[in-house]
């Protein structure tokens, strides 16, 4: 059986209007859960590929490659040591 390497496509914005609730997603770590409630009528791109990443499961075994107390915790492209992961889709405007 041959291995799909075919790039996904981006996620696209639809339907059109306003969403009603704000979508949550919890992230499960070596040192807790940490949820996040995501502003899709503020960043409506944004949150779409972000939530296309979450449920393809991306970010599963990723770390935090930059975290600032009270500033910034920042995740999401590297496993440990370091070694980046690729991208499944372009870069959003």
């Amino acid at each position: 059986m041959a291995t799909d390497t075919t790039k996904p496509v981006a996620p696209e914005l639809w339907p059109e209007g306003r969403w009603t609730s704000n979508p949550r997603v919890t992230m499960a770590t070596s040192l807790g859960n940490i949820v996040v409630e995501l502003q899709p009528n503020s960043a409506p791109l944004t949150v779409v590929n972000f939530l296309a990443y979450t449920n393809t499961g991306f970010y599963k075994s990723l770390l935090f490659h930059r975290v600032i107390p009270g500033f910034v915790a920042q995740g999401g492209g590297y496993f440990s040591g370091l070694t980046q992961k690729d991208p499944f889709y372009d870069a959003i405007p």
